[in-house]
């Protein structure tokens, strides 16, 4: 059933006996089917409150899970953001303990260098010391050698004139 605004303005009733007067029963029909309507439109009009109010409920728990939504996201993004920089420190420790042992590695490494360079040196003095010792030494034995054969000339000279 239907009554729109239209049909309760442009609604005539017959007259009765008197032209100031309306049929009672016919007056009487249309309000029970304005009042009809009228239930419906109310019944209708709370439904309709009713959904407004379970989707406004239902918007707010949206809303409220978009917003923890949004807070986890951000938290998130925070603790990711967080991880980053201290996985960035830990690089960067790492890198510069590296940079540390290399430079302790290449110290050590420069020091044997000079260090053997030194015994590299100590060793020609060694070899320059012992060409000079051996050289003097067996200038020293060939001296001796020609004393001796000096003196077994010297021998020789004296047996000679000794037999004659």
């Amino acid at each position: 059933m239907s009554l729109t605004p239209s049909d309760i303005y442009n609604k005539e009733f017959d007259k009765t006996f008197s032209i100031l007067s309306y049929d009672q029963q016919e007056v009487d029909d249309f309000l029970d089917l304005i009042a009809a309507y009228y239930e419906e439109v109310l019944k209708e009009n709370n439904d309709l409150k009713l959904k407004i109010e379970k989707l406004e409920s239902k918007i707010e728990e949206y809303q409220e899970k978009d917003k923890k939504l949004h807070q986890t996201i951000d938290q998130a993004q925070q603790t990711m953001e967080t991880q980053k920089a201290e996985a960035e420190k830990k690089a960067d420790l790492i890198l510069e303990e590296a940079r540390l042992e290399a430079e302790k590695i290449k110290e050590e490494a420069k020091i044997k260098v000079e260090k053997k360079y030194q015994q590299y040196r100590e060793l020609i003095e060694h070899e320059k010391l012992f060409k000079i010792k051996f050289k003097t030494l067996l200038k020293s034995h060939l001296e001796m050698l020609d004393q001796q054969a000096g003196l077994e000339q010297v021998k020789e000279e004296l047996d000679f004139e000794i037999s004659e």
